[in-house]
């Protein structure tokens, strides 16, 4: 099976409440536009539910992937994700989406892959 066009690292530490919403309108935007790409939410040790919220979600979304890790804060969140990221191109992207989905068209061109 050929790498994915694109890779989304989510870093996360207790997010259950904002997941839900915005693996929604992630993988909404992933549908229009980059079918065939993944999205790994970096759990960072959360102590709250987000671990099943990413596993509620994947059986929703099927190219949601739940990477478990110890607590070690988020760059560690974020380079063990972009570590397991197997996309052609790979980008990481907060949860609460304080940069909008529609960014990752320009961030893809830019890095030559759309």
């Amino acid at each position: 099976m050929p790498a994915p066009s694109l890779s989304i690292v989510f870093p996360a530490f207790n997010e259950e409440r904002r997941l839900p919403g915005s693996l929604e309108v992630l993988n909404g935007y992933l549908d229009d536009h980059f079918p065939d790409a993944e999205v790994i939410v970096a759990d960072d040790g959360s102590t709250d539910s987000t671990a099943d919220t990413v596993r509620a979600s994947a059986s929703r979304y099927p190219r949601v992937r739940l990477l478990s890790l110890p607590h070690r804060g988020k760059g560690n969140a974020i380079r063990a994700g972009m570590l397991e990221a197997t996309g052609e191109v790979r980008l990481f992207m907060d949860v609460d989406l304080a940069v909008p989905v529609a960014a990752i068209a320009e961030a893809t061109t830019r890095a030559g892959s759309h």
